[in-house]
């Protein structure tokens, strides 16, 4: 007889997706782990680490306590190793560069889409660190040398010994813009174009600004000599109503000097006049009476308007009148 197939889920397919899931979000605790340990890097902790045993660690009196790492004596162990060992602070990247990688596998993208970010990642913590190592040698910013780490220290020394430490400089300087331009554009032909672009449109905007300012200070300059020029004004014109001003004060003055010496010139002129003698007052009245009798015979002479023609007609014409006067 045929063996009858068991009907049995197909939990492989199922569950195949899950599980990078679960394996993302691994890597992520992972990388979020390594992140605090490096943070919390402390030169002590690894010296206490090193002093506890294993039966030390469910020991609440034990040195295991005197740890400042907040991963514990791991953590100790983990920052002295990325921190001290390797390539200092700059091992941040690498944390980061896990968690990444591990939302990359979370989100069930292809983990070598990521291979070029890999590689330049870790290169560019190398190349930092180096760069930090020379820096914390030839200068006196950094002068812990945990920011580089050993590794970064000895890779600066070596590249120094080569090429002295002006050319290891300048070729540090050289390696980080080209680090630079790959991670914004794989194509570096056209991440030079880009950068040429970036920088003529930095050249306009500073000519653009530099226009501006110019213009600023010319309208500031224009406006300073509209206010000098005002307070000049303001100026003569207070100083023109101070001589209106003394000049009318000397004016007043002149004329109540001129009134005060006036009446004194006047007054020896005037002489008092003399009374009147009993003589002068008879000749005065005898000459008022003749003046009157004078004007009373001419108001008579103006009364008979006649003329004088008929005024003195003879006696003979008078009386041949009055015989005519008779006859009738």
């Amino acid at each position: 007889m045929p063996k009858k197939k068991l009907n049995t889920p197909k939990t492989s397919e199922a569950t195949n997706p899950r599980k990078v899931e679960i394996i993302g979000i691994i890597v992520m605790a992972i990388a979020v782990l390594l992140g605090l340990s490096v943070l919390s890097y402390t030169p002590e902790d690894y010296q206490f680490a090193r002093s506890i045993s294993f039966t030390d660690l469910f020991n609440p009196d034990t040195n295991s306590r005197l740890v400042k790492n907040w991963l514990g004596p791991v953590g100790a162990y983990i920052s002295h190793f990325m921190v001290y060992l390797s390539f200092g602070y700059t091992s941040l990247v690498l944390a980061l560069l896990i968690g990444y990688n591990g939302w990359h596998i979370f989100r069930h993208r292809p983990f070598k889409d990521n291979g070029w970010l890999n590689v330049l990642s870790v290169w560019g913590m190398i190349l930092l660190s180096t760069y930090l190592g020379w820096i914390t040698t030839n200068t006196t910013v950094i002068e812990n040398s945990v920011w580089a780490g050993t590794a970064g220290v000895a890779f600066s020394s070596i590249l120094q010994n080569f090429t002295s430490s002006i050319g290891s400089f300048i070729i540090l300087t050289v390696f980080v813009i080209i680090t630079l331009l790959l991670l914004l554009e794989r194509d570096l032909q056209k991440s030079i174009d880009n950068l040429k672009i970036w920088l003529d449109s930095l050249q306009d905007k500073m000519e653009e600004r530099r226009e501006a300012r110019e213009e600023q200070k010319a309208l500031k300059a224009a406006e300073r000599e509209e206010r000098i020029a005002a307070r000049k004004a303001e100026i003569q014109l207070k100083k023109e109503e101070k001589e209106a001003a003394k000049a009318q004060k000397e004016s007043d003055k002149k004329a109540k000097a001129e009134k005060k010496k006036a009446p004194a010139k006047e007054e020896p002129a005037t002489e008092p006049e003399p009374k009147p003698t009993i003589d002068d007052i008879v000749a005065k009245s005898e000459e008022a009476e003749r003046e009157r009798l004078q004007k009373e015979q001419e108001e008579v002479k103006t009364l008979d308007t006649r003329p004088k023609a008929i005024l003195e007609k003879p006696e003979s014409e008078k009386s041949s009148e009055d015989d005519e006067d008779d006859m009738e």
